[in-house]
């Protein structure tokens, strides 16, 4: 994305990835294909002593575009916690799954894929 937007360097760790849809002489015409993000900085927000969730969902946009989504969440310390830990209980983390596919599902519904890509971008789903 930085090399996508040449001010922003603190995007740096996201890899958007587009796909050629068609070629008229000198300009192509791309569509969204996929955004991810690098090692590092999965490496980076992965912390001891937290309980990583991970869900995923398939969904239709507004436009018809069939999306597959990922996410990711961590539990995290309480303001006056003494305990080094902060683990979820399995029953905890399907709850905490069911409501990150709930959002991942309403989001994808109702908006269209650029619109979806713009939010991504922006950061205004998840963050």
């Amino acid at each position: 994305l930085a090399d996508l937007n040449r001010d922003s360097n603190d995007k740096y760790w996201r890899k958007m990835k587009v796909q050629v849809e068609e070629v008229k002489g000198q300009e192509l015409y791309t569509n969204f294909h996929s955004m991810s993000i690098t090692r590092d900085k999965i490496c980076q927000v992965v912390k001891k002593w937290h309980t990583l969730i991970e869900a995923f969902v398939q969904a239709k946009t507004l436009d018809g575009y069939l999306l597959r989504c990922f996410a990711i969440g961590f539990t995290q310390r309480t303001k006056r916690q003494v305990k080094a830990t902060c683990y979820a209980k399995g029953s905890q983390k399907k709850l905490i799954r069911k409501k990150m596919m709930e959002i991942m599902v309403a989001e994808i519904n109702k908006s269209t894929l650029k619109e979806l890509t713009k939010k991504f971008i922006q950061e205004s789903i998840g963050a």
